[in-house]
Formats: C-alpha cells, structure tokens, sequence
C-alpha cells in the first residue's frame, strides 16, 4: 500500500513539475511578444516619417550631390530591423533632358541584427519595386551619372552582400543627345 502510495505521489510530482515548466515557457514567450509589441511602439514614436526624412533626405542628397525627394518612410522590427521607404526621386542636374536621374515605387530593406553590435551592416533582403534609371550624355558629352562613378582617388567600390535582392518592374532608358 505504502508503495502504491509512493508511485502515485512521484508521478504527482512529475506533474507539478512539467506543469511549472509549461508556465515558465508560456510566461517566457509571452515576454517576448510584449517586449516586440513595445520595442515596434517606441520606433513609430521616435522614428516618425518627418524625423527620417529630415535625417536621411540631407546625407543622400550630399552622398550625391543631387535633389532628392522620398514620399514616405517607415522603419520596421517586425520581419526583421529595417525600413520601407516609397517613393523616392533621385533628380538630375539641370542640362539633361529628363527629370531624374532615378526613381523607385517601393524599396523595402532587411538587415540582420548581430552585425550591427559589431558595427557592420549586412542586408538580409532588399526588394526594389518599380526603378527607373535614366543614363543620359548631353550635347557636351557629359553624361548625368559620370561624376556618381568617380571619388577623389578614381572609382568607387562599396563591398555589398545580400541574402535576396529581388528587383520588380525595372527600366533603365539610356539616352545619347550626341
């Protein structure tokens, strides 16, 4: 009697414990999501459109040298850390026939999180979804794009890795006034 007592107390027992487990993990989890939930509310406070377009709009267009308009921009953890940015125009300098230089209808942009703690940006997934590239040499021979491909000490090179890089619905138009 006393043994069949003892079996069923252990097992009891066994079940108490699992059922602790359970909780652990539940409550585990459920800090996870709510920390997620909290962490993408901050980003829409402190990153809202027009504080992303006030930082990021002045260092591409000196990155360039060129006018540059963005419709929207929003900045996203969820899917991975990264932004949406829609509608962007890259416009050319006066002298050439068409209006820009590049645009796009939506670049949706990933990167991975880690590298970040390192310093090191490694994109996990770019989409580009409608880009147009206008490649145009004017009357003088001076082509829209020439001073883009030159820094101080010759060509530029930027080292670039991608997970998936998708392009949809792309156009390049190459136009020689000559």
């Amino acid at each position: 009697m006393i043994q069949g007592l003892n079996r069923h107390t252990s097992q009891k027992g066994i079940f108490m414990k699992s059922k602790k487990g359970l909780r652990i993990l539940i409550g585990v989890v459920a800090g996870v999501i709510l920390f997620l939930i909290l962490a993408s509310v901050v980003v829409k406070i402190v990153f809202t459109k027009e504080k992303l377009l006030s930082l990021l709009v002045p260092e591409i267009e000196e990155a360039l040298k060129r006018d540059v308009e963005i419709d929207d921009i929003t900045v996203s953890i969820f899917g991975g850390l990264g932004a949406d940015v829609m509608g962007m125009r890259v416009l050319n300098p006066s002298g050439f026939v068409c209006e820009e230089l590049f645009k796009f209808d939506q670049l949706s942009i990933r990167v991975k999180f880690l590298p970040l703690l390192r310093k090191r940006i490694e994109i996990k997934k770019l989409i580009l979804e409608g880009p147009e590239i206008n490649l145009e040499k004017n009357k003088e021979e001076v082509s829209n794009f020439e001073d883009l491909t030159k820094g101080e000490g010759g060509a530029i090179e930027i080292p670039v890795t991608f997970d998936q890089l998708q392009i949809k619905n792309g156009k390049i138009l190459y136009l020689n006034d000559k």
